[in-house]
């Protein structure tokens, strides 16, 4: 055992009383890089435990370690809109076109205020200010209103800025539910083409499937080349993938939307050639975002050129 796990075990231990499991993370971070804020202190403890090295704010070269530098560095006021997945549909619609965006049936933050009988028989229920907050109707007739209340309830109690340090969901006023239409195909829920953009300039599009089933993803360039690296924490797909007719649209959309920004991820939905938006990214996997072979970690690093925001 190396020195870092030896005191990361110990931190651990002593903070096991602490039940809350991001309270717990943060006093655990800050324990271990106490001279850091406590930002600095989440990003170096998780890097170093995903990627078994030191995190270089400094020098930053790989993908983790400069969306790492990104989350503490690029705090411009606006970009907390492009997390805010209500906000953001106004920033699509000005952009390229409400014709892009899912229907919105309902906004709020009492579910028990919803007017069923204006709803579709199908919808998601998502929450504005945070990720992986989804509840998938498919028969409103039959769907736990009582218990999606509750989990939805406790959903606008969490301040997702704090898990992770991702500082732009700390600039999210107000927690919202949302309402909105739920894109399908074939009665499952669609494949998502999300398309990293680098200083505004679509580079890498990650395909996303299975996400009823078994998980699986596969990276390729905007030529639509395989890549040969992957997710360690999904499985590849092993089946070709037909490129979409409209992929030249879809990287226009993600072209458009991205500009500004040193990185960002656009996610998108390809429904029998129509195209939906899904969210904006700023930190994949909260900054953790890590490839295996490890080399590309570094050739994909290379995509992100910081110097005109350091």
């Amino acid at each position: 055992m190396n020195n870092f796990d030896r005191r990361l075990s110990l931190a651990q231990n002593d903070f096991r009383g602490i039940h809350d499991v991001v309270e717990r993370k943060r006093a655990i971070a800050k324990s271990l890089f106490p001279d850091e804020n406590i930002d600095i202190s989440l990003s170096k403890m998780e890097y170093r435990i995903d990627n078994k090295r030191d995190l270089d704010l400094c020098n930053p070269k790989d993908i983790s370690s400069k969306l790492h530098w990104l989350k503490i560095n690029f705090r411009e006021s606006h970009i907390g809109d492009y997390v805010d997945k209500y906000k953001a549909r106004e920033i699509v619609k000005n952009k390229v076109g409400e014709k892009y965006l899912p229907k919105c049936y309902w906004v709020g933050d009492d579910l028990s205020k919803v007017n069923r009988n204006a709803l579709p028989k199908k919808f998601v229920l998502k929450a504005n200010h945070s990720w992986n907050k989804n509840i998938f109707c498919f028969n409103k007739d039959t769907f736990n209103w009582s218990e999606s209340r509750n989990e939805s309830s406790e959903w606008l109690q969490d301040d997702h800025y704090l898990m992770h340090g991702e500082w732009a969901y700390s600039q999210i006023k107000k927690p919202l539910l949302i309402i909105e239409e739920l894109l399908e195909v074939d009665g499952d829920i669609p494949d998502d083409y999300k398309v990293y953009c680098f200083n505004g300039e679509p580079k890498l599009v990650k395909y996303d499937s299975g996400r009823n089933d078994i998980r699986v993803q596969m990276h390729l360039d905007i030529n639509w080349n395989p890549l040969p690296f992957h997710n360690p924490n999904y499985a590849p797909v092993t089946s070709p993938v037909l490129k979409p007719k409209n992929f030249n649209e879809m990287l226009s959309i993600a072209k458009t939307l991205s500009e500004g920004f040193p990185f960002l991820r656009v996610d998108l939905y390809n429904i029998h050639g129509r195209v939906y938006f899904g969210e904006f990214t700023l930190y994949p996997c909260g900054g953790n975002l890590r490839f295996e072979p490890d080399e590309w970690n570094y050739l994909v690093g290379d995509l992100l050129d910081l110097g005109c925001f350091q």
